[in-house]
Formats: C-alpha cells, structure tokens, sequence
C-alpha cells in the first residue's frame, strides 16, 4: 500500500492490528489510528513500515506492546502510543525501529521496561514520563 498523505482511521471501532497489515507499506503523512478500541498489536504488524510524519495509537485500550509489533519501521515524526493502559513492552518490541522524532509511551501504566524491548532502536526521544516506572 503507498498513499500520499495521511491515512486517517482515527475515531473508528479498530479492535485490532493483525500480522503485516501494513508491510513494506508507505505513508507520505501522518497515519492516524487513535482513538479507537485497539486491544493488540500482532507481531510484525508495522514491519518496514514508512510513514512521513507521525503514526499516532494514542487514546486506544492497549495493555502490552508485544514483540516484533514494531520491527524495523521508518518513522519521520513519532510514535505516540501515549493514553493507554500498556503495562509491558515485550522483547525487541521495537527492534531496528528508526523514529525521527519520539517513541512516547506516556501516560500507561508501565510499572518496568525491559532493556531487550529497545534493541537497535534508534530515536530522538524515548518519553516515559507519566508511569509507573520507578
């Protein structure tokens, strides 16, 4: 999939983001899937992805970021995934992911992050304020 713009599936029912959904797809804009009903995030589902600006899953009800969900996309802007109920990044979550701009798992319930969650990653900023990490 190549659109040109930004893809906005914001303020739908999306329960769900299966298996390579969104492989080798590229984005020229933003991709817009926040306020949803999202509960999980299939391994691979963003895998090599491209997105010109951000791609934003905040305001969703995920409760964990499971491995490889997030392997090696090319972000330009951020990842939000701020204002959810996440309590776990699981290993290599985010492996070989590239972001411009932020990773922000803000405002979850994260209560400890696993150093393998981050491998390869490379980003500007890695926001985690607003947890429970101590």
């Amino acid at each position: 999939m190549s659109v040109g713009g930004d893809l906005d599936l914001s303020h739908n029912r999306i329960t769900s983001v299966g298996n390579n959904v969104f492989l080798l797809s590229d984005v020229g804009g933003s991709v817009h899937m926040d306020h949803n009903v999202i509960t999980s995030i299939a391994p691979n589902a963003f895998q090599q992805f491209k997105v010109g600006g951000n791609l934003d899953l905040s305001f969703n009800i995920l409760t964990e970021v499971a491995t490889q969900s997030f392997l090696s996309p090319s972000i330009t802007g951020s990842i939000i995934l701020a204002h959810n109920r996440i309590a776990s990044v699981q290993k290599a979550a985010f492996a070989l992911a590239t972001i411009s701009g932020a990773l922000d798992l803000s405002f979850n319930l994260l209560a400890a992050v696993v150093t393998e969650a981050f491998v390869g990653l490379t980003t500007g900023l890695l926001d985690l304020s607003h947890n429970l990490v101590p």
